[in-house]
Order: C-alpha cells, then structure tokens, then sequence
C-alpha cells in the first residue's frame, strides 16, 4: 500500500516538473544581419556649394591688387574603388567630374583706396579631382581623410566701365592640389550617404600682357567647397 502511494506521488511531481518545462519559452537565437561592406566598386552623384577666390596682384611700381571671390553651386558624378586593408581600415582611390556655376567681383585698388572703376570677375565653370582616400569604419559608417590632383576650369575677366564698359576675358583649365575629409553612412545594402569637405590650391599663375594688354598678372586661386552625395556599389 505505502509503495503504491509513493509510487503515486513521485508520478505527480514528475508529471508537474515537465509540464513547468515545457511551458517555459524558448528564444532562438536570430542570425545577426551582415555587415556593410566597403570593399568593391561605387559611383554616384553629389552637389553643394563652392567659394574660389582669386588673388591678383600687379608688380606695377605702385602695386594693384583685386580679390574676386567666386561663390555658387558645384555637382557631378564621382565614381572609385576600396580595398578593405584591415577589419576597420578602407584604403581606395576615387575620381570625379562636376559642373560648377559660381561668380564674384572685385574692384581693382592700391593698399589703401580703389584703383579708378575697373574691376575684375572670376567665373568657374567646371572642376575636377583624382584623389587617394584613407577610411576608419565605425559601426554604419565610414570617416575618412583623402587627398590628390585638382583640376579647374575658370574665366578672369576685366572689365572697365568708364571707357563704355571695355572687357578682356581670359578662360583656361589648370591643375593644383587638394585635400579634404569626410564621412560616409550606409543607408542600406548597397547604397551609402556622404558629406565631404575640400580645400584646393591652384598656385600662383602668370597671366601676360597679351591677354589684358596692360602689365602681367600674377593670380592666385584658392577653393573652398562642401559636398553632400548618394553612392552606390556595384
């Protein structure tokens, strides 16, 4: 009797044990999602804003100076390549092509006072870079420093109102230098966002007396611009 009855009670609690059990949840573990990768081939397009200004200066026995500062809108397509060197480290190359529309004046003038009514205009048309980047990921992102050749399209013109507004325009492309830094997001599984900052320099030029017929021009042009773009590898 007393065999039946323990018999019976361990036939309970076992029965309540797995019964506990059973209704405990199970979490499975989900597969985590994959990770952006940089590595490959992109293209895209971006646009922003461009400040170039122009340093002229007249080696005159009273020398002349203007400064035209050309401020506008700057977009192209830009398209590169990434290797990716480490786990969080992105080396890569990249080149772009844009069209620019940005103007500015300057009355030419001595140290202390305006030079007689002429000024001078700068006009950029269109620019360009081949540059080598250098990226740390963090997360979604990607910041990144890179640096290389620059090349630009731009008019000087002068102009002289006082004699039934007389001008002289001399337009050409010339290479300098640029470095700039930036950051890139991943949006998605192919497509990334970016903002991008760049200084230019395009040295100092000698412009001769047959352009302007008057004394030679040393001119000196400096950019300043700042990007926002969408990319997407391939």
């Amino acid at each position: 009797m007393k065999l039946r009855h323990w018999l019976a009670v361990f036939a309970f609690v076992s029965s309540s044990a797995l019964a506990d059990v059973t209704s405990v949840p199970v979490s499975i573990p989900q597969p985590a999602a994959p990770a952006y990768s940089w590595a490959g081939p992109y293209a895209g397009l971006q646009g922003g804003a461009i400040s170039a200004v122009e340093s002229l200066f007249f080696p005159t026995n009273t020398p002349l100076f203007a400064r035209p500062a050309a401020r506008g809108f700057v977009g192209g397509v830009v398209a590169g390549y990434n290797w990716q060197a480490t786990e969080h480290v992105i080396l890569g190359v990249e080149a772009e092509m844009n069209l620019a529309s940005a103007f500015g004046r300057s009355m030419l003038r001595t140290r202390t006072r305006p030079g007689g009514g002429t000024y001078y205009e700068t006009k950029v048309h269109a620019t360009g870079a081949l540059r080598a980047r250098a990226g740390v990921i963090h997360g979604q992102s990607m910041f990144y420093v890179a640096g290389g050749v620059a090349v630009i399209n731009s008019t000087l013109q002068r102009n002289i109102p006082f004699f039934g507004e007389i001008t002289h325009s001399y337009r050409t492309t010339h290479t300098g230098w640029t470095v700039g830094l930036g950051v890139e997001h991943a949006i998605r599984d192919k497509w990334a966002v970016r903002a991008d900052y760049r200084y230019s320099d395009f040295g100092t030029r000698r412009i001769d007396t047959q352009f302007f017929r008057i004394i030679d021009i040393d001119a000196t042009l400096r950019i300043h611009d700042f990007r926002l773009g969408l990319v997407r590898k391939f």
